[in-house]
């Protein structure tokens, strides 16, 4: 029997009556689990009891839609596509239950470039050529290895031939820099026409989706109708900003899946491109619109809050690298003869006055730049981050600026050669965005790869309150000036000044640098992945924890997260100790 005296969970199924549930389920059992009664009383059901029994079956299963709904729709998926927002609408506008039930949406904005779909010659060799190069290099392999099988079959007399193992890294081999190598060689390849026809195919799909997605973000019908389908919400939203995976991935799926399976080369030829492979293939003279989707970044936001939405979230895994930043200026401040062009991040800061979290970390691929981002470039980023992190409410703050400090794609184990100097790290200069961090409310802030002044860094951590503050996460920064002496005795006094009855909060510091701290040397032990066993592997995370926690900066932290009486802050004994040498 059901225990009634139980609290049901937040999301548990409501129970029925006992002979509620008996009816419906034993309305669903098949004839053979029926127990054996006389024929007479098993056609004496009348027309009402049965009408009875599908009533209580309709009641649980709207019952369990409701309960269901919630756990299902709590977020949902938008693609960078005319019918993938007008089934988000649809979805939303016919069902009730699913609006109330929405609490964020995650936007795919994998693209169809316009340098791949300017010519044919330019999408098979940024597109389709290592595809069909791949698959036509792969099915060869295999009838090679079929034939080698039978010869050796034959010669040897044996039951069992010899089996081959393909080559999987044979699509990794081929060579991007000979532009005809790409196109099917004719002369033995049995799939010429096909893969010819797939080529073409797949250009005229390639280009037909280029022009749709360049319609509806030029429009801004895309942004609307978003905003259209969330103006019926009652909770505020959140959003998350990616863009995607691709449909096909080598280590995944395996390279011989591609030889055999043309339904997934003309899916894979036509498919949509993240921003980095874009910006790469562009190179360094890259058009004004490079990422034209970037741009949604902005106008989604502003399009909801004109229409009423009040957004919570605001989560960008999806931002330009190394050469789209233009892309990124909102569609209502293009053309030179707009006003809002002086500040073209009003309206974005305003969309975001209700914010409550948002989280930078742009991406997870470091790409090779030589110096740091141009100043135009520079000021857009600065614009953006800056209005999207400005809200007065704002609560979760994390900031992740690792790929956009100096890489030059070398380091002193590469090269073999261990006499030069260590090379330093030069992060991004975060000081204008941290300046813009006005909010009183926040309980948790992340900040990394950033080099920073100490005046900046003191004034960003004077608005964080013990009583609300629960996770504080110091990663990576290079300190320019001022003093990490002064900013650690703020971050004591913020842990010393919290209720009696207050909960501690999480202090965490990794791999500080600047001032007292040192030089921000970068960490350049290679790794023993090739062939390193457990005690190699045990010496390379030592050494990693030694450089990201060294000695000094684990005694401050414990300094200052821990119950110390009036102990003085290790830095003081050091600026103590350095004044006597001095003197």
């Amino acid at each position: 029997m059901l225990n009634r005296d139980a609290a049901p969970d937040k999301y548990s199924i409501p129970l029925l009556p006992d002979d509620i549930l008996l009816q419906i389920f034993g309305y669903f059992l098949p004839d053979s689990h029926e127990k054996d009664v006389p024929a007479s009383e098993h056609f004496s059901k009348t027309l009402k009891e049965d009408r009875q029994v599908l009533i209580n079956v309709r009641l649980a299963c709207r019952t369990f839609n409701e309960v269901a709904t919630p756990l299902l729709f709590r977020k949902l998926s938008v693609s960078l596509s005319e019918n993938s927002v007008h089934r988000f609408q649809s979805l939303l506008a016919g069902n009730a239950l699913i609006r109330d039930s929405l609490r964020g949406v995650e936007f795919n904005l994998r693209f169809h470039s316009r340098l791949l779909a300017a010519d044919i010659r330019s999408f098979h060799r940024g597109q389709a050529g290592p595809l069909l190069s791949s698959a036509s290099r792969l099915e060869a392999q295999k009838r090679a290895q079929s034939l080698a099988s039978k010869e050796a079959h034959i010669l040897s007399g044996d039951a069992e031939s010899t089996h081959v193992e393909p080559d999987n890294n044979a699509a990794d081999n081929v060579d991007e820099d000979n532009e005809m190598k790409y196109w099917p060689d004719s002369d033995g390849d049995d799939d010429y026409n096909q893969h010819t026809s797939i080529l073409i195919e797949g250009y005229q799909s390639y280009v037909a989706k280029h022009v749709e997605e360049l319609r509806i973000i030029q429009n801004q019908s895309f942004a609307r109708t978003v905003a259209t389908a969330l103006s019926g919400c009652t909770t505020p939203i959140s959003f998350w900003f990616n863009d995607g995976k691709a449909l096909w991935n080598r280590r995944e799926m395996g390279a011989l899946k591609l030889a055999h399976d043309m339904d997934l080369i003309r899916s894979c030829i036509s498919a949509p491109k993240g921003w980095g492979k874009i910006e790469s293939l562009q190179g360094s003279d890259a058009e004004e619109d490079l990422l034209m989707p970037a741009r949604l970044l902005a106008d989604i936001p502003i399009a909801c809050h004109e229409a009423g939405v009040r957004i919570k979230t605001l989560h960008v895994c999806c931002f330009p690298l190394v050469y789209g930043f233009q892309s990124l200026v909102p569609s209502h401040a293009r053309g030179k003869e707009n006003k809002e062009q002086a500040n073209p991040w009003t309206r974005l800061a305003t969309a975001c006055r209700e914010l409550i979290d948002f989280d930078f970390n742009a991406s997870n691929c470091m790409p090779v730049r030589h110096q740091r981002l141009p100043e135009k470039d520079y000021t857009i980023m600065i614009g953006y981050i800056s209005a999207a992190c400005s809200s007065a409410q704002l609560q979760f703050c994390k900031l992740s600026f690792r790929v956009y400090g100096i890489n030059d794609g070398k380091s002193t184990w590469w090269s073999g050669d261990r006499t030069q100097a260590p090379r330093t790290e030069t992060y991004y200069l975060g000081a204008p965005i941290l300046n813009s961090l006005v909010s009183k409310d926040l309980r948790s802030l992340t900040i990394m790869y950033v080099e920073v002044d100490g005046a900046t860094l003191l004034n960003a951590l004077a608005g964080l309150h013990a009583s609300q503050l629960q996770f504080l996460y110091l990663c990576s920064i290079v300190l320019t000036q001022g003093r990490w002496l002064d900013i650690t005795n703020q971050l004591h006094d913020l842990l010393c000044s919290r209720p009696d009855n207050g909960k501690k909060p999480r202090i965490s510091m990794s791999s500080l640098r600047g001032m007292e701290f040192g030089a921000a040397v970068a960490f350049e032990e290679r790794d023993p992945w090739f062939s390193g066993d457990a005690e190699e592997w045990d010496r390379f995370f030592e050494k990693l924890e030694t450089h990201q926690h060294p000695a000094l900066q684990k005694d401050v932290e414990e300094w200052i997260t821990k119950d110390r009486g009036q102990e003085p802050n290790p830095l003081a004994l050091m600026w103590e100790t350095q004044v006597e040498r001095g003197g």
